[in-house]
């Protein structure tokens, strides 16, 4: 068994979403080769943290094996996902960093409502010019998506479509507040449906306590899957004898307990009772991550990330002698040879500058400030 249920004291990877970020940032992906194919071998979680040099089986292990430690009812998924998803491939995706930009934007201008005012009048106007002018509106929405989607790359057809062997997470509702079910991408961190159209099919999963083959056909993706795994006609476990998950949890303490029971009264043992059968002990080692781990997570300490018209770069604490930690550039074109903005964010610098921004076009630059003093400077244009 190569997973190992491993429990943590940073509060950092308590979470789903804290354990997922962390495996993202910290590995760097070895694409599977051939990629229809599945790995050979499996180097262990404590081998990987290491080199900082992962497969996506190897991906999913460790970040299944945080999640178990943190009790989320969690299993490593062997299926098929598309090219982009298999190879780490975001220059199509916008930048999760702009769409956060944009919606604090938005709730900066947006004016909190306060109940306490007094109401205005009823403004009269009418129905069928809001109408028309929602109407209008929606069009030039459509036209402009419609643009947006004629200005994008449009790449060939895989020829390895559906074939593309893919490692994720399941997370399955029950445990730690989760109402539903889920998958986890282990190479970006991002948690996507189950019936998401990146996830092509699945042929196994599996947790610490068993290993179950998906009965279920596949032709329309995830999309139809039923995950209820102790239904022998949709999956298949490996271990009989153990088939419902609490079960085989109670077998193996009371296993536990009564070798413990032998030990302290010398009873002579009794003949052996038929019981379940149990998955192996792991064989990998106690998976060591240190605070320094958490800190300078990046691979050769940055990580360069492409996405459309953007490059996001990440830096640890303290790498930069000017303390920059991050970086992001954006760009008019596909390309991206033509640019637009340059943003970055610095920290621990004597002279408290948190942000600056760089407009290419404009030639402008604005720089803010940490407050310190009441009369602290806090932003500066030129």
């Amino acid at each position: 068994m190569t997973l190992r249920p491993t429990p943590t004291v940073f509060p950092e990877l308590l979470t789903w979403g804290g354990c997922a970020s962390f495996v993202a940032n910290f590995l760097s992906l070895d694409p599977l080769e051939p990629p229809e194919g599945l790995p050979r071998y499996l180097f262990s979680s404590s081998s990987v943290l290491q080199s900082q040099r992962a497969t996506c089986f190897e991906c999913a292990t460790l970040l299944c094996s945080l999640l178990l430690g943190a009790h989320y009812d969690v299993y490593c998924v062997s299926g098929y996902a598309v090219k982009e998803m298999c190879l780490l491939d975001q220059s199509l995706q916008e930048c999760p960093l702009l769409d956060t930009e944009v919606k604090s934007v938005i709730s900066e201008q947006e004016p909190q409502e306060n109940k306490y005012t007094v109401k205005p009048l009823r403004e009269l106007k009418s129905n069928f010019v809001t109408q028309q002018e929602k109407k209008k509106q929606d069009a030039e929405a459509a036209r402009f998506q419609k643009h947006k989607l004629q200005e994008s790359e449009q790449r060939p057809a895989d020829p390895l479509q559906g074939l593309r062997v893919h490692c994720w997470v399941l997370v399955l509702s029950g445990s730690r507040s989760v109402q539903e079910n889920f998958f986890i991408d282990p190479l970006t961190g991002n948690s996507y449906t189950t019936d998401n159209d990146n996830f092509l099919g699945i042929e196994s999963v599996w947790n610490n306590l068993n290993y179950y083959v998906n009965m279920q056909d596949c032709r329309n993706g995830c999309a139809d899957m039923v995950y209820d795994l102790e239904d022998l006609k949709i999956w298949e476990p490996v271990l009989f004898g153990a088939t419902y998950k609490k079960q085989l949890i109670l077998d193996v303490l009371k296993k536990k307990e009564s070798k413990l029971m032998s030990k302290i009264t010398n009873d002579v043992e009794e003949e052996e009772q038929p019981r379940a059968f149990e998955m192996p002990r792991s064989w990998v080692s106690d998976i060591p991550i240190s605070k320094q781990d958490l800190e300078t997570c990046w691979p050769g300490t940055q990580k360069v990330t492409q996405y459309r018209k953007a490059k996001l770069e990440k830096f640890a604490p303290d790498l930069m002698s000017d303390g920059l930690i991050t970086r992001l550039t954006t760009y008019k074109d596909l390309n991206c040879t033509d640019v637009v903005m340059v943003k970055e964010w610095y920290q621990h610098r004597n002279d408290h500058l948190e942000e600056r921004e760089v407009n290419e076009v404009d030639s402008f630059i604005t720089e803010s400030f940490k407050r310190v003093q009441r009369f602290h400077l806090l932003c500066k244009s030129s």
